[in-house]
């Protein structure tokens, strides 16, 4: 999640969103699962990124995008189709060939 922090720091400015999407949260104590939750989550860990957190059991979302996972990054050019995805984390390097990649680069 820093990595994506990054990223949207340093891209936003050139006109590309890093958006991160949360179906939940695991935390010490259990599962966050409303918007209100992980947004406290998220400040909690100084994570300023936009974020939707979805409302659901992610079914309807794995199918349209064909999730394989969590977490699972996606690349989706301005035409909205999903050009390259990350399952699991990744490096900096990464994130930014799929930034490239989506930006027909």
């Amino acid at each position: 999640m820093p990595e994506l922090v990054q990223l949207h720091e340093e891209w936003s400015p050139k006109g590309v969103r890093v958006q991160t999407v949360a179906l939940d949260v695991t935390v010490p104590k259990g599962r966050v699962k409303t918007a209100e939750g992980i947004g406290k989550f998220l400040a909690a860990k100084g994570f300023e990124i936009p974020t939707l957190a979805f409302d659901g059991d992610g079914t309807d979302l794995a199918r349209e995008y064909g999730l394989t996972g969590t977490p699972l990054t996606l690349a989706i050019d301005g035409e909205g189709r999903v050009v390259d995805q990350q399952l699991g984390g990744a490096t900096p390097e990464r994130f930014e060939a799929m930034i490239a990649k989506a930006l027909g680069e």
